[in-house]
């Protein structure tokens, strides 16, 4: 084949993530270890795998890819954490850069400030509460015994029975009105997934607007089905 015929292929720099490349701001409380490498100081680079970051609200682990790379840079008040990958050209190492560097945040805000999620509960005689469980700090799901902080949330959202849902440990939940539920813990996955296995019971539905509404969710009101 001739060079005319030939396709034309560009030789452009390859494309880099635009949120792996900035780095995630770490105060001097927190640290960020790995667990087999130790931790995380000067320009020591290691493999990610499982990443703990500790701060003064807790710990929390981070699942990492093993091409994912990090680094720590000292600063005069602040320290920062730059993520990177083994090799940008690869396509599946280069869409989990931004991720990667999304979980490091994510997880050293919630041991900084923590993670907050809202549940607002909207309907006619629905109500929620926050109490001990009488199934104790152990329930069994399926074939696994999970452990629970010994408090259960009780939704009452328009079945023949209250709905109660079990804290996880790690999470605190409290009621300061019958209608709102504030969820905090220094997971953001954890807390948000919590959040949404309380809306599953009951999705807010767009006729009447009744459900449970998370962290400010929004529905539009469709018109009644009827004769025209």
């Amino acid at each position: 084949m001739s060079l005319i015929h030939r396709r034309c292929l560009h030789a452009c720099s390859v494309a880099r993530s635009y949120i792996g490349l900035r780095p995630v701001v770490v105060p001097r409380s927190v640290t960020v270890a790995d667990a087999g490498a130790g931790a995380v100081g000067g320009r020591d680079v290691f493999a990610g795998r499982a990443v703990t970051v500790r701060g003064p609200l807790g710990e929390v682990e981070v699942r990492l890819p093993n091409f994912v790379r990090l680094k720590r840079d000292a600063g005069d008040e602040e320290d920062a954490v730059s993520v990177g990958v083994d090799d940008p050209t690869i396509r599946h190492q280069r869409a989990m850069w931004g991720t990667s560097r999304a979980l490091v945040a994510n997880a050293v805000d919630g041991v900084t400030d923590g993670h907050t999620a809202s549940l607002k509960v909207v309907g006619v005689g629905y109500r929620a509460a926050v109490g001990p469980s009488e199934r104790g700090a152990f329930v069994v799901e399926g074939k696994r015994q999970l452990a629970f902080t010994g408090d259960e949330v009780t939704l009452r959202v328009g079945y023949a029975k209250p709905v109660q849902v079990p804290v996880p440990v790690g999470l605190s939940v409290r009621c300061p009105v019958p209608t709102t539920v504030i969820i905090t813990g220094v997971d953001k996955r954890q807390v948000k997934q919590f959040a949404a296995k309380c809306r599953s019971f009951r999705p807010p539905e767009p006729y009447k607007g009744k459900g449970i509404f998370v962290d400010g969710e929004t529905i539009r009101i469709k018109d009644k089905k009827g004769k025209k």
